[in-house]
């Protein structure tokens, strides 16, 4: 099932600052969305978050390590 991406869509990505992450994050950031990219490494976040902008999404960082279920429940 396909659903519309629009302006108003979320898209969370944990590790979007490289490889296939950073790939799937310039898709949705060329459809317009809102971005949310997560990772422990908020300078690589910075820089794939300026990336994704200028492919037209919002797009905001948030450094967290994964495997913290606080910071994860928190993050969703």
């Amino acid at each position: 099932m396909r659903f519309p991406l629009t302006k108003e869509t979320v898209v969370v990505l944990t590790g979007g600052y490289s490889g296939v992450g950073k790939a799937i994050a310039h898709a949705f950031a060329r459809r317009g969305v809102q971005l949310i990219l997560a990772s422990r490494d908020p300078e690589a976040l910075g820089d794939a978050a300026r990336e994704c902008r200028t492919l037209g999404a919002t797009a905001i960082v948030e450094a967290l390590d994964m495997i913290d279920v606080g910071a994860v429940e928190q993050l969703a």
